[in-house]
């Protein structure tokens, strides 16, 4: 039969066309957890089919030694399950380990014991609506005959599934991070934070202090808030240039917070960027998990580059709206304190203490070198006496502690390399002035102001510090003129000098100079700024 022909204006051939596209577009919408679910009733009616999230973590339980678990296969051993085998490289290259192969399960049933009952578990992942992402969901059978039934629950299965709910919901050795709008548990931060102590945090002695109690005296004195009809809740920032111990001071604390006798949880956000989600959603749901885990340390690191304008009124809402934040002590750190909305950073009640990280005096640089000596007391090939720590500071102004740790690193390693530092020669075509504590300096003897106005703590008048670093002064005893560590950490800061940005006064890393051209002598922590 000949196909039928339309005129181009034909109205039939416009309604076909039409009808065409809305059936190739009203497919009907697949609901794959619910085909599943009905699927497995349909195969078992002998048993009850739970559905749950995968937060209900039955391998971490089991391995935990409250229950076993065991792939289950047919009576044939034919693996039917569907599994991606995937490579796992070692976390460490240094551990010299060949990785391990790991399945990303797709569907696959374990046999798990629990309490001497055994129940069935399918784990089943497919492909979202959201680009890149799976769903992903746990379905526990049990036989009906092992439990009531109630509301169309099983009595056995709601047991398992609260003291799995229970167990999965807390840490063991791991701090909760959120990545691509949603939570994970981090073994790894948990054993780097683990690493840190308030012993290698050198900063000034009282602002560590108030720094500890501020965060020690909130989770110890919930009952001094309730008191006083006080929020239980806190907000600290941590600013200042890069490199001056924001992030090992959070570490510190999170590292604390986890050795208490009843140990406080930290959660710590890393990104609000998601693939399906605007972040505003990632904002809730940092708030509603924080509610959760509280009493908690809720760490916000960069908080400028995290809190941009699209979402600073849900964070603000979040912070002041009408749900309890009770036992949440927010810390944000920032290198830009400037870049901060003022409702974040100038509001009381929202962020209520800031520390200053400033670039280390020179008491704090001594100290920093002192630090350094007592990790090396035992060791034979370097000669590092006491009287070295006040020269090194007195080189390394305008040294974050970062470049003070470069300093020390690298000196370390052209002394073990069998490097001996400058030369008096060399030094001073390099533009060194190493001055004898008993020779005659550059400078006449008798012209004390002139020597101490090149001093890097001179009493002189100074109207621009970045002078000094480009010229600066070693004042060394006859006793440590040939001392090789001496020399080699010479021969390291001229080289760190050129490597230092000093585009920016905070952001150079120099000091802070009051009216009267003196070092800025304002203690660390500052309220409400």
């Amino acid at each position: 039969m000949a196909p039928q022909t339309y005129s181009f204006n034909s109205a039939s051939a416009l309604v076909e066309s039409f009808a065409s596209y809305k059936d190739h577009f009203n497919a009907r919408t697949s609901n794959t957890g619910l085909e599943l679910l009905e699927l497995l009733r349909e195969r078992f009616p002998d048993h009850h089919v739970a559905c749950t999230a995968i937060d209900f973590d039955f391998k971490g339980y089991a391995h935990a030694g409250k229950a076993q678990i065991r792939p289950n296969f047919s009576n044939d051993n034919t693996d039917l399950y569907n599994a991606v085998r995937r490579y796992e490289a070692p976390l460490r290259q240094l551990d010299k380990n060949p990785g391990q192969l790991a399945d990303y399960v797709l569907f696959g049933r374990y046999a798990f014991t629990w309490r001497e009952h055994e129940f069935f578990i399918f784990r089943a992942a497919w492909r979202s609506s959201c680009w890149g992402s799976d769903d992903k969901h746990w379905y526990v059978l049990a036989p009906k005959a092992c439990g009531t039934m109630s509301d169309g629950h099983h009595s056995l299965t709601d047991e398992l599934l609260l003291e799995v709910g229970k167990w999965s919901s807390e840490v063991h050795n791991e701090i909760y991070v959120f990545d691509d709008s949603d939570w994970v548990k981090s073994s790894e931060l948990w054993k780097s934070v683990q690493g840190s102590s308030w012993d290698d945090v050198i900063m000034d002695p009282k602002m560590k202090q108030s720094l500890i109690e501020d965060v020690q005296g909130f989770f110890e004195n919930k009952d001094l808030y309730s008191k006083y009809k006080v929020p239980w809740k806190r907000g600290i920032i941590l600013h200042g240039v890069p490199g001056n111990g924001k992030t090992i001071s959070i570490k510190a604390l999170m590292n604390y917070l986890s050795n208490l006798p009843e140990p406080v949880p930290s959660l710590y956000v890393k990104s609000l960027d998601n693939k399906c989600n605007m972040p505003q959603y990632s904002v809730s749901s940092i708030f509603a998990k924080a509610r959760k885990m509280a009493p908690c340390l809720l760490v916000f690191e960069d908080l400028d580059s995290l809190i941009v304008e699209k979402v600073r009124s849900y964070f603000l809402n979040e912070v002041d709206g009408l749900e309890s934040n009770d036992g949440i002590l927010m810390i944000g750190s920032t290198n830009h304190l400037s870049r901060l909305d003022p409702a974040i950073s100038k509001r009381p009640s929202r962020f209520d203490r800031k520390y200053h990280f400033r670039i280390p005096s020179r008491g704090s640089r001594i100290a920093y070198c002192d630090y350094w000596r007592s990790k090396l007391a035992a060791n034979v090939d370097v000669d590092f006496p006491e009287d070295v720590g006040p020269i090194i500071a007195d080189i390394t102004e305008g040294f974050s502690y970062a470049y003070l740790k470069e300093l020390m690193v690298m000196a370390l390693l052209t002394v073990a390399r069998g490097g001996k530092g400058v030369e008096d020669a060399a030094a001073a075509e390099t533009g060194w002035d190493v001055v004898s504590a008993t020779s005659t300096p550059a400078e006449p003897a008798d012209d004390k102001a002139a020597l101490d106005a090149r001093k890097p703590n001179g009493k002189a008048e100074q109207k621009a510090v970045g002078s000094l670093k480009d010229n600066p002064v070693a004042i060394v005893p006859d006793h440590l003129k040939d001392n090789v560590f001496l020399r080699v950490v010479q021969q390291q800061v001229k080289i760190l000098l050129h490597e230092m940005d000093n585009t920016d006064e905070e952001e150079s890393g120099l000091p802070v100079l009051s009216g009267d051209g003196s070092e800025d002598s304002r203690p660390g922590c500052t309220h409400c700024l």
